[in-house]
Formats: C-alpha cells, structure tokens, sequence
C-alpha cells in the first residue's frame, strides 16, 4: 500500500505543475491577445491579501475563459496519453507477433506495466475532474463561459468512462487468464 501512495504522490507533482502553468500562460497569452491590463493589489483585511484585478468583468470573463481553456487542453494532452498507452501500449494487451516486431526494432520500451499506467492514468482523471470543478465554479461566479463548462463535463465523464472500461477490461482478462490456468492444472 505504501508503495502506491508513493507513485500517485510521484505521479501527481508533474500534473500539477502543469495546470498550474498552463493558467499562467492562459492568463499571460490573453492579457497580450485582448490588451488588457492587469492590476496587482494588495488587501491585508481579506484572506488572500493579494488581488489580481481588471478594469471590467467582460475582461475578467475573457482572461479567465481563455486561461480555463487552456488549462484543461493541457490536462486532456496528459488523460489522452494515459488513455492511449492503457489501450495500444499496455504490456497485458500486446500479442507476441507484436512484441516480437517490436523488440527486433528495440521500441520494447514503449510499454508499461499495469501499475505505472493505471496510477497515472487515475491522477490525470483526477486532476481533469478537479479543473471541471474549477470551471465549474467559475461559470457559477459569473467568470466562465459555458462553452468550456460544457467542454469540460464531457472530456471529463468520457476520460472517465475509457478509463473504467479499460480497468474492467484488464480485470476480465485476468480473470479469463485465472480460469484457463486453473482447467490446465
């Protein structure tokens, strides 16, 4: 157990800089593509003292939109690759033919156990759940628009569903594999 708490802590720090940068280059690209100008203040009476500030709430729409969106293309990149190495390079669904092929072309590398795929695979749904929750209470402030809600809640909940059905099917194929090795004994 210790060692999976391990690997979603290590799994988990690249993501998270990741979100965290790509909000601040959204926030930087649409400062830059509209002109805005954005006001750094300073509250010491308010929980957070320092306030980022715009001159009108359509600024504030447009900066937080485009960051948002960005946000969640950079954390679709991560799910979609996951996604893809638990379909086409996970070392329990790969023939021998191929396997052979690839290991003659040294591109055996290519793929991964399991556990490495599986812990990754649910921090990145993770995080994709956790900016659907940050889009989602944006549009509720009054900051977002609904496009990227609507965006957001339907690569979340499909990201999701690939995931489990990737995961069902790695615990059908165990279990047919447990079954054909108990008739052969």
């Amino acid at each position: 157990m210790k060692n999976i708490s391990l690997q979603m802590v290590k799994a988990a720090i690249y993501p998270a800089g990741m979100l965290a940068s790509s909000k601040i280059l959204g926030i930087i690209i649409a400062n830059k593509l509209f002109g805005y100008t954005l006001y750094i203040t300073n509250n010491s009476g308010r929980c957070f003292s320092v306030q980022f500030r715009y001159d009108t709430i359509l600024q504030v729409e447009n900066v937080s939109t485009l960051s948002n969106a960005l946000m969640l293309f950079t954390i679709f990149i991560g799910v979609f690759y996951y996604l893809i190495k638990a379909y086409f390079f996970h070392d329990t669904h790969q023939s021998p033919k191929l396997i052979v092929k690839l290991t003659s072309i040294n591109l055996l590398d290519i793929f991964s156990d399991t556990m490495t795929i599986f812990v990754n695979l649910f921090v990145w749904i993770l995080y994709i759940w956790i900016v659907t929750g940050l889009i989602t209470y944006s549009y509720l402030n009054g900051t977002n628009s609904v496009h990227i809600l609507i965006v957001s809640i339907a690569i979340s909940l499909i990201a999701s569903f690939l995931a489990l059905w990737d995961v069902q099917r790695e615990i059908d194929e165990n279990n047919l594999s447990k079954r054909y090795n108990e008739k052969r004994l």
